[in-house]
């Protein structure tokens, strides 16, 4: 899990953002590539070029490295989370074999390698072969969107559509089987585990509910359930300056506010839940807690001199503590403002 720290002076100013000038950044960036004239179009498709090369060569050397400590047998092929030590195999996409397939299924697209997306199927193979059974009891993590089968059933959902194999699809069904059979009662909702955060628990597997029923119309047979996932997200809030906070769960006292473990995942998957239907109450109720996110995010923020906003890692104990990453800094959390705006 993200958990952990660096060494981060606090006032470092490379950790500032403000939300505003990124999302005007944006703005701006859209609007010259739309209106810019052809010469400039023209020059900037040369540098893209030209820097498209670097990084696809960087990327096919990273794939032969990859390569070397590949492990293939009778189910398919994966990958050791640590190359040194074949032992350290996972199905998870946080550090296994699905993250290694996606990269393959890239790589494939970018270059129209037929052998790379054999390899693709091969990993897809051995994650099926590995797929629980129906039955089969969910337990911790294993639903979760980067520590089990949820990210296993994206990265399947993409072995599909690359490939058009109907095997691909009748295994993202299955996993959806198992996610309905591990749902259990959670006071007045449903959840799959204690984990609220977007790494391991409901957030998470709520987010590829919705994406896989955005890709297939087959699962909005899950529309009945997602409301009782979202009710006990919102019921597992905190009041705190003015706002409400999240927490990972009972298993991480330590509250994390930022995107993989805290609020502002726990806040982004809400308002995405709340944004395929926002008429209903249970979508109100999503939004209505998600800005109540922001609220407890804006309240303990810490101002830039140069106006930009910074967030602290973790509490108690990391409040002068601040990353730059995904899972604890703005390149995770600026999500969830981009979300609400």
């Amino acid at each position: 899990m993200c958990v952990d720290r660096d060494e981060r002076q606090p006032g470092d100013r490379r950790d500032s953002i403000d939300r505003r000038s990124l999302l005007r950044a944006a703005a701006a960036s859209v609007a010259l590539s739309a209106l810019g004239p052809s010469w400039l179009a023209a020059a900037s498709s040369a540098r893209s070029l030209e820097a498209d090369d670097r990084y696809l060569d960087a990327a096919r050397k990273a794939e032969r490295w990859i390569a070397r400590a590949a492990i293939r047998d009778e189910r398919g092929i994966t990958w050791p989370a640590d190359p040194l030590d074949p032992k350290t195999v996972q199905n998870n996409l946080y550090s296994g074999s699905p993250g290694v397939l996606l990269f393959y299924l890239e790589l494939h697209r970018a270059t129209g390698d037929a052998a790379l997306l054999e390899t693709a199927r091969g990993a897809a193979d051995y994650l099926i072969a590995t797929l629980p059974n129906r039955g089969a009891p969910l337990r911790d993590e294993d639903a979760g969107l980067y520590t089990g089968i949820a990210g296993v059933a994206y990265a399947l959902a993409l072995t599909a559509d690359a490939t058009r194999d109907a095997k691909y699809e009748r295994a993202v069904r299955h996993i959806g089987t198992l996610l309905r059979e591990g749902l259990v009662a959670k006071g007045a909702g449903a959840a799959w585990n204690d984990s609220n955060d977007i790494i391991s628990g409901s957030s998470g597997v709520l987010l590829a509910l919705l994406w896989l029923e955005g890709r297939d119309p087959a699962w909005r047979d899950w529309r009945d359930a997602e409301p009782r996932v979202v009710r006990a997200l919102v019921d597992a809030g905190t009041a705190e300056h003015g706002g409400l906070k999240w927490g990972a769960g009972p298993a991480l006292p330590r509250r994390y506010p930022n995107f993989s473990h805290g609020t502002a995942g726990v806040g982004y998957a809400l308002a995405t839940f709340a944004e395929r239907d926002p008429r209903s109450e249970v979508s109100k109720d999503a939004l209505a807690a998600a800005l109540a996110g922001a609220t407890y995010l804006d309240a303990i923020a810490t101002d830039m001199p140069d106006g930009g906003r910074k967030i602290f890692h973790d509490e108690p104990g990391g409040e002068q503590l601040y990353y730059l990453s995904w899972c604890h800094g703005p390149a995770g959390t600026s999500r969830f403002y981009q979300r609400l705006a």
